[in-house]
C-alpha cells in the first residue's frame, strides 16, 4: 500500500490493511510523496475550508472503525521521514531471519 504520513486517508487505511492481513492477504506499505509542493516549514490550513470539512469526513470514519485522529493544523513536508522509512524497509528485508525464525 503506497503512503505518505500527511496524508489522513492513508492513516484510516490501517484499518482496512489489518482486515485484509486477518485474511492472510500481504499488505506491504512502501512510502509516497503524495505532496511534493509542501515546503521544507510546512503549511497551514486554512479555517472553514474544504480540507475542514474532508478532514470532518476521515475524522467520523476514523471514529466508526475505532481510530483515534487529530486534525493536524499543519501539513509537514514529508520528504525525509519517507527515505528514512523506505531506507528502513529497504535494510529490513535484506536482514538476516533471527534464529528460530527460519
Amino acid at each position: 500500500m503506497w503512503n505518505d504520513y500527511l496524508c489522513p486517508w492513508a492513516w484510516l487505511g490501517r484499518d482496512r490493511s489489518a482486515l485484509f492481513a486477518e485474511l492472510g492477504v500481504q499488505v506491504t506499505m512502501v512510502p509516497y510523496e503524495l505532496h511534493p509542493e509542501v515546503p521544507i516549514g510546512g503549511r497551514g490550513h486554512r479555517p472553514g475550508g474544504r480540507y475542514d470539512s474532508l478532514l470532518a469526513s476521515i475524522e467520523a470514519e476514523c471514529h466508526r472503525v475505532g481510530l483515534p485522529f487529530g486534525r493536524p493544523h499543519r501539513t509537514p513536508n514529508t520528504r525525509r521521514a519517507l527515505e528514512w522509512a523506505e531506507a528502513a524497509r529497504i535494510a529490513n528485508q535484506r536482514a538476516p531471519a533471527p534464529e528460530g525464525d527460519q
